[in-house]
């Protein structure tokens, strides 16, 4: 490569790459070209080569203004490459001009215009400029960076908050960036006049930044990105609450030009700044700390300003559109102000936003019609609340505890809440005072806002409150820290609570049945002020209410700590509680015969009510301590309840509750009677494909779903309540029906591997399989191997042994038939069956063999029979026990 021969010195060179036309002839090479021609030339001397080339790039750098990114010398890789191998290749020792030419020229504003154009470049273009700039300041940055002025600094700060986001792959790029955040931190230090750049960030760069700083909540896609945006957001909180800009703020009451921006840009994007705000009241916080001594008098404390800038940030919160990010910015700010000691100290104006937030919270949890988008993180800023101060969320627990009953217990944070509530009450020995809250919510007519009563029924009773879960966290309190004094009130409030809604509700079935049939007037339903109807003496509300006050009343009676009593207020107690069972017992049989004999159709409330009746009466006849008992003739109640089984109009949740009573209550004369019609009713409705069941009796709806989830029901009740009942009285043909209708479960019992929340017949069968109680019972263990002999003398035949003429239904079958004896511990499979059931191995193995050749799926059938083999040959002796199956 050789220098155009028209040169004809070196000053000629000079000349033309100082001169104004580019090319300097017509058609020739561009300057860029002949500087990389005379540079990689080694025998073309000029004085100082490097410096004059390096000189003109620069000055190039310094002077094109061209308006197309793409055509300017800052976008040519071209010129930064050429700088790059001069500064790289000439020694330090020989390149005293650098410094010399860095003081004639700004390297400031050519950074700031090179980021300005990778905006428009792109990341293509951009990339491999980052990497050839990235050498040159390397070398440039620390020889010119002191001499900047701050304010060229702060420019070229907002610059790299733009590039940030849209470069942060390029490594380089933030490298670049990270150089400047670095020297304007450093010169906003030693800098004098630190209110005149904060006024100067606050006007034009205050918006970029506080955008910015949102992304670090989200996280970065790599670790370089993340420590410049943590970089980045400590320049600007420096900036921000520095000590000159805080004394300013403290003689502005804390409300200056940096509250009225943020709640500018907070108004314009909240999602992004939004996330930002718990971080600059950390920060602040944390600088007016660091410069209390300079900041306050003794006199004046700190909580002050760290008050006024929370409640600042409130009110710019107030006017925003509800949404999760805002409530758990509430609570982020609300557990900051905690941790910094703020509601420990009197403020008026404080507790005035919190009971303002508190009430809005509440609101955020309740219903919007017949939808129920409450806000989870409302009920993060509630726990928070009652963390910080339990007497704000106490006044309000009475409009709170409604809305917690509609909300599931699996919705997040709901235990928390619900944790500090039960949690302060014991503390404070007042769990009578909840108690007495919790019954007053049960009528409160927030709850009857739906207008499916059903629906209705449902959330209240598996909602937060009344759900099992949060109920025995009740009950445990209720053991450990009701006092004596308060197990009398509590008591006599919950049966007169109980009698009063029995009460009101005969009363409100009587409107209707007179209503139904035209016997008498049905009382007018009043209308609300919103336009609706007051449901205060809607029968179906009345059962939903008294359906809530006796699942109250069991978890109380069941948790009455009595042994803890002495002895005359412990008969006083077991004789009111008496009188209350007797009072439900009578008030059910009444239904009974009402139901029994009534042409009306809509008799939802009254089956409801009757659940919840005997639902009590079971539990508390269960309860040895109480020593309960009901004088019935159990002929004529087993008629009256059976009657009401075979009703195809009688809800699955009743029919649940009835059969529970008619197993504790029977004789064993009538066991084999109630058994039977078990068995029936789970022949009759159990579809193991389909059926499954939540837990919840409230979810045994109508037919057929809800018959299908009551045959689960029943089913779980038999095996885990009433098995020995089973063992003891079941013939054997009873035994046998059992036993094949759990043989029907087990081509579902993968279904419980799924980990489903709901109970299904597989997670039965599994369960049952697994209980060592269910092996020891002698006779249902006699006649388990029955149907499987059965199934393998009439199946496979020896005319099929012999001829592997078995169809592929019958071969699947056979090995669900040996599933179910790899369930059963070997010493209990019988001599007689073991010889059945081994003698056709080979033959499944075979048949299986042939399917798999014309491409079916049977692996699984192959484990589990050869499982099986390799599980009755170590029992019996037959091989090594360490060999296991492949």
């Amino acid at each position: 490569m050789t220098v155009p021969t028209s040169f004809t010195s070196s000053q000629e060179f000079v000349r033309t790459l100082k001169g104004a036309s580019d090319p300097p002839q017509p058609g020739g090479l561009h300057k860029i070209e002949i500087a990389r021609q005379a540079w990689d030339n080694t025998s073309f001397h000029v004085p100082n080569k490097g410096e004059v080339i390096a000189d003109w790039i620069v000055t190039t750098f310094s002077k094109e203004k061209s308006a197309n990114a793409h055509v300017r010398p800052l976008a040519d890789i071209r010129f930064w490459a050429l700088l790059q191998d001069i500064l790289i290749h000439t020694p330090a020792s020989e390149r005293p001009w650098l410094s010399p030419l860095m003081n004639r020229t700004s390297l400031a504003p050519i950074l700031r215009t090179f980021l300005s154009l990778l905006c428009e470049l792109g990341l293509s273009t951009g990339r491999p400029l980052c990497y050839a700039v990235k050498s040159c300041l390397r070398v440039l940055w620390p020889i010119s960076s002191q001499r900047f002025p701050i304010e060229m600094l702060l420019e070229c700060f907002d610059t790299s908050i733009q590039v940030t986001s849209g470069f942060q792959e390029v490594e380089e790029c933030l490298y670049l960036c990270d150089l400047i955040t670095s020297s304007y931190r450093h010169a906003l230090t030693n800098s004098s006049n630190k209110k005149k750049i904060y006024a100067a960030f606050m006007q034009a760069h205050f918006r970029g930044w506080v955008q910015l700083a949102g992304t670090l909540t989200r996280g970065s896609i790599n670790s370089a990105h993340q420590a410049l945006l943590a970089d980045i957001y400590a320049a600007g909180v420096e900036t921000i609450f520095n000590l000159d800009v805080l004394r300013h703020m403290k003689e502005a009451s804390w409300d200056d030009a940096f509250v009225q921006s943020l709640r500018t840009a907070l108004v314009s994007s909240p999602d992004k700044i939004l996330p930002v705000l718990p971080m600059l009241f950390t920060s602040f916080t944390q600088s007016v700390r660091r410069h209390r001594s300079a900041l306050f008098s003794q006199s004046d404390p700190i909580h002050s300003a760290a008050t006024a800038v929370y409640l600042a940030f409130g009110s710019m919160m107030d006017p925003l559109t509800e949404s999760e990010l805002l409530w758990k910015t509430r609570a982020e700010l609300l557990a900051i102000a905690d941790k910094e000691g703020l509601v420990t100290v009197p403020n008026e104006g404080l507790h005035l936003y919190l009971v303002g937030t508190r009430d809005t919270a509440i609101a955020a949890l309740s219903w919007k019609g017949d939808a129920h988008a409450f806000s989870p993180h409302a009920l993060v800023f509630l726990a928070c609340l009652a963390q910080v101060d339990y007497d704000l969320v106490d006044n309000a627990l009475q409009p709170i505890l409604p809305r917690l009953i509609h909300i599931p217990p699996n919705s997040p944070f709901v235990f928390k809440l619900w944790d500090l509530v039960v949690e302060h009450h014991s503390k404070t020995r007042t769990i009578s005072s909840l108690i007495a809250n919790i019954l007053t919510a049960t009528k409160d007519q927030y709850l009857f806002r739906l207008t499916d009563p059903m629906m209705n029924y449902q959330l209240c009773s598996t909602g937060s409150v009344f759900s099992s879960f949060h109920l025995e966290r009740l009950s445990k309190s209720i053991r450990i820290f009701l006092t004596p004094s308060q197990c009398s009130s509590s008591t006599s409030a919950l049966i007169n609570s109980l009698k009063q809604n029995w009460a009101d509700f005969n009363e409100a079935d009587a409107s209707l049945t007179a209503s139904s049939t035209g016997e008498g007037k049905r009382k007018k339903r009043r209308k609300s002020a919103a336009g609706g109807t007051d449901h205060s003496d809607d029968v179906e509300n009345r059962a939903v209410a008294l359906s809530l006050t006796s699942k109250l009343i069991a978890s109380y009676v069941s948790a009455l700590p009595l042994r803890s009593l002495i002895e005359e207020d412990r008969a006083a107690i077991l004789s009111e509680l008496e009188e209350a069972f007797k009072f439900v017992c009578a008030a059910c049989d009444v239904l009974i015969q009402a139901l029994q004999s009534t042409k009306r159709t809509d008799t939802w409330a009254a089956q409801i009510v009757l659940s919840s009746g005997l639902r009590l009466t079971y539990s508390m006849k269960r309860m040895h301590t109480l020593g309960l008992h009901r004088e019935v003739n159990l002929t004529t109640q087993l008629e009256r309840l059976v009657s009401l089984i075979d009703d195809t109009e009688t809800l699955p949740e009743l029919t649940i509750e009835i059969f529970r009573n008619l197993l504790a209550e029977s004789a064993t004369s009538h066991a084999p009677v109630v058994l039977d019609k078990c068995l029936a009713y789970i022949d009759q409705n159990l579809r193991p494909q389909t059926a499954k069941w939540s837990g919840a009796v409230c979810h045994l709806v109508a037919q057929p779903i809800g018959g299908e989830a009551a045959s689960v029901a029943l089913l779980n009740v038999l095996l885990d309540r009433w098995l020995y009942l089973l063992d003891e009285i079941a013939s054997e043909e009873q035994a046998i029906r059992l036993i094949q209708a759990l043989f029907h479960l087990l081509p579902h019992v993968e279904v419980d591997r799924q980990g489903l929340r709901d109970l299904n017949s597989g997670r039965i069968f599994s369960t049952l399989m697994h209980s060592a109680k269910f092996w020891e019972l002698q006779n249902l263990q006699c006649n388990f191997g029955l149907p499987l002999k059965h199934f393998f003398l009439l199946t496979i035949t020896p005319a099929a042994t012999l001829t592997l003429k078995i169809e592929p239904g019958q071969v699947l079958d056979a090995c669900s038939a040996y599933t179910v004896l790899l369930y059963s511990p070997p010493e209990y499979i019988t001599r007689s069956m073991r010889s059945i059931v081994c003698l056709r191995v080979p033959t499944i193995d075979g048949a299986l063999e042939l399917m798999k050749r014309k491409g079916a799926d049977v692996d699984d059938q192959f484990t589990v029979l050869r499982e099986f083999s390799v599980r009755i040959c170590k029992h019996t002796g037959l091989i090594d026990p360490s060999v296991s199956c492949c």
